[in-house]
């Protein structure tokens, strides 16, 4: 797993906020419960809501990150706005020849839950980050991790951009 700190320009972060908070009150959004496969989902007494982002801000997204992700033929991007219960269960992306999340919140209180958890290939213990504002998590070695659920305390979603690339 690599993190990357730091890996947005402050005006691209603007950008992707005010997209965000257009998008919140629109019909543009799925949910985890039909878009992931049922065994994600164990453990989850949430959903999370997922939507795409602009073209635009698709294009602006790749070219500052170009310098943090690996060589890929196709990458989805997508929104993920994850709710109170919330959380994905263990497993290794392996599917995908890498897999990334990108923080979005300003501030994440670690009680709130939403806690990236995953296995070095090298290791038998495991590590955790909390969510912390513009950090990338960059998964191209297909360890094994999960997300700790979203505690029902917190008024605030766990706002993330996910990279899958083929």
């Amino acid at each position: 797993m690599k993190i990357v700190n730091s890996v947005l320009s402050n005006d691209l972060l603007i950008q992707i906020g005010e997209e965000l908070q257009s998008k919140i009150q629109k019909d543009c959004w799925g949910t985890s419960e039909v878009f992931w496969q049922p065994l994600l989902n164990l453990n989850s007494t949430g959903s999370v809501l997922i939507s795409e982002p602009s073209d635009k801000i698709k294009t602006e997204i790749l070219s500052e990150l170009k310098n943090n992700l690996p060589e890929y033929s196709d990458i989805h991007i997508k929104y993920h706005l994850w709710q109170k219960g919330s959380a994905i269960s263990c497993h290794s992306d392996e599917q995908y020849k890498f897999g990334a999340t990108l923080y979005l919140n300003e501030f994440w209180e670690i009680n709130w839950g939403g806690i990236f958890v995953w296995k070095p290939k090298d290791s038998d213990i495991m590590k955790a980050i909390a969510p912390t504002h513009n950090t990338l998590v960059l998964n191209d070695q297909n360890e094994m991790h999960f997300v700790t659920p979203l505690a029902y305390t917190t008024d605030n979603f766990r706002a993330t951009i996910q990279f899958f690339a083929y």
